[in-house]
């Protein structure tokens, strides 16, 4: 397998209480990491699609919906830490 120079991991996240927010992060590997994270990414891919299913079922619980706002300051978080490295 070759060496990948850069791979581009895009995650969109909405709601429907706000457009989404859009994390980007540019990824450098040699040929040794490569399958290690493909893995890693398929697992946190995997995961988004749970909690997604999680929030969409738990729109109208007010404990759910401190449990959202949690995440979204969270995933706010780690957007401004990426755009600073």
């Amino acid at each position: 397998m070759p060496k990948i120079e850069a791979v581009l991991v895009e995650v969109w996240w909405a709601s429907r209480y706000d457009n989404g927010i859009k994390l980007r992060r540019r990824l450098t590997m040699s040929t040794e990491e490569t399958d290690r994270t493909v893995k890693k990414i398929i697992a946190e891919l995997e995961n988004n699609v749970s909690v997604l299913s999680w929030l969409k079922e738990n729109q109208d619980d007010e404990e759910a919906q401190k449990h959202i706002k949690a995440i979204k300051e969270a995933l706010s978080k780690a957007k401004n830490d990426l755009i600073k490295a």
